[in-house]
């Protein structure tokens, strides 16, 4: 229900020639109609006004309730496409979650199929050497341990290390004063220092160093310039 109505200013023109009596009347009736919808008894001539009010009056009100329902059934529109977005979004991000673990299941088989070109020695020798380091550098997945597993694959393939030789200078380098803050992953020992060197060679001079009672602080900051 409207809290008010409108009474158009063309409308008066019915009513100019009423008495103020005839307009109180006039008035009395426009209210009661728009309070009850009941039309209350009147003089003719004012009720023929009267008639002129009420047709305008239906006129807005069917407008009204029209408008009403348009509102309605627009926000049910929404709602229902909203919820259907809603649904949709869920859905995709079902979906997208999906994949994401169809990824990760593809990474950790392609991890576990690339670990298998190593022989079961490589992948366990890496996994002792893992002991000499933090446990927070250590290989936590398939993918870092298989990093290590290339390491000691190619510094015996390639570079004609012993798998003693890397254990040996993986034990010193991880009790150095300097290194063992410095040597924190396997991966090192492949990698070079700023003149090309690999640091299994660094480490294999200063080991040789120290074996042959030269270890002198400086002979060690000579090796340490290397770095």
């Amino acid at each position: 229900m409207k809290d008010g109505f409108i009474i158009y200013k063309s409308l008066y023109e019915p009513i100019r020639d009423l008495t103020r009596e005839e307009k109180g009347e006039l008035l009395e009736a426009i209210f009661e109609y728009q309070q009850t919808s009941t039309i209350i008894n009147m003089c003719p001539i004012v009720k023929m006004a009267f008639m002129f009010f009420k047709n305008q009056f239906d006129i807005d009100q069917k407008k009204y309730i029209d408008k009403c329902l348009k509102n309605k059934e627009n926000a049910n529109l929404r709602w229902n496409a909203n919820a259907s977005n809603g649904m949709r979004t869920e859905a995709n991000h079902a979906d997208k979650d999906k994949d994401k673990e169809k990824e990760k299941d593809k990474d950790k088989v392609k991890d576990k199929l690339v670990l298998n070109k190593f022989n079961t020695y490589t992948i366990e020798f890496s996994n002792k050497l893992a002991l000499l380091f933090p446990e927070n550098t250590r290989p936590k997945s398939d993918k870092q341990l298989n990093d290590w597993c290339d390491v000691v694959d190619k510094l015996t393939r390639l570079d004609g290390l012993t798998y003693e030789q890397i254990h040996e200078l993986t034990n010193f380098a991880r009790a150095h004063e300097f290194w063992s803050g410095q040597f924190l992953s396997l991966l090192k020992l492949r990698k070079k220092n700023k003149d090309g060197v690999p640091y299994h060679v660094v480490f294999a001079e200063l080991l040789k160093t120290k074996s042959n009672g030269k270890s002198t602080k400086r002979t060690q900051w000579d090796a340490l310039k290397e770095w």
